[in-house]
């Protein structure tokens, strides 16, 4: 009968235990994105533009990692510089919220865009737009489509984040490893566990108790 018990026990703890690394895995909102200048020459602006549409909730694009000839900023709009080489874009409240990086180029670029907000909880068709554009000095547009830019992200409410390189021979995006996120029916499964593994414990220490006092 102890051993069956013991066994049930186990079985038990095993399972609440596995249930504690299932997960709702949110889609990544986290990228890598690489830009190839090296076909180009001269200064200009490697430019990040975020916008919303309609009714679209706030969004944030967290910008930083920047690497390349990147000799200064400018920014217009809903932009913050959060620390040093570190940007947080709005998509809101007006469509002009821009991040201008002023570049030199002929060289490989690259930076790291984490997008947060409650887009995944909302609902709705609203979308905002985050656009990754090569400007010459005078904000003309040196590659890909003058209006989408050589790269850009689509944040759909409930959906996530929609990628697009359009232009591979001048942008490239990468996904960042998402992060599980437990359901509220994982997070109750985990606390079973970790009650099991309490319950365990106690049981093995009173055992030991008793074993040293007969």
């Amino acid at each position: 009968m102890t051993t069956a018990k013991t066994f049930i026990s186990k079985c038990l703890l095993a399972i609440a235990l596995a249930g504690t690394a299932l997960g709702a895995i949110a889609g990544p909102t986290s990228f890598r994105v690489d830009v190839n200048t090296t076909t180009l020459t001269g200064n200009g602006f490697l430019s990040l533009a975020f916008s919303n549409l309609g009714a679209a909730g706030p969004v944030t694009a967290q910008v930083s990692n920047v690497t390349g000839l990147v000799t200064g900023s400018s920014t217009t709009g809903n932009v913050d510089a959060v620390s040093p080489g570190v940007f947080a874009i709005g998509n809101g409240p007006g469509p002009d919220n821009f991040l201008d990086l002023e570049a030199t180029f002929g060289g490989m670029f690259s930076f790291d865009v984490t997008f947060t907000g409650a887009f995944m909880d909302e609902v709705g068709i609203d979308t905002s737009n985050l656009f990754v554009y090569l400007f010459d000095s005078n904000f003309n547009s040196l590659a890909g489509d003058a209006n989408f830019g050589v790269a850009n992200f689509l944040v759909q409410p409930g959906v996530g984040i929609v990628t697009s390189a359009q232009f591979p021979a001048f942008a490239t995006i990468t996904a960042i490893d998402a992060t599980a996120v437990p359901e509220p029916s994982s997070m109750l499964m985990m606390m079973t566990g970790l009650g099991l593994v309490g319950f365990t414990a106690r049981r093995r220490k009173s055992r030991a108790e008793e074993a040293a006092t007969a």
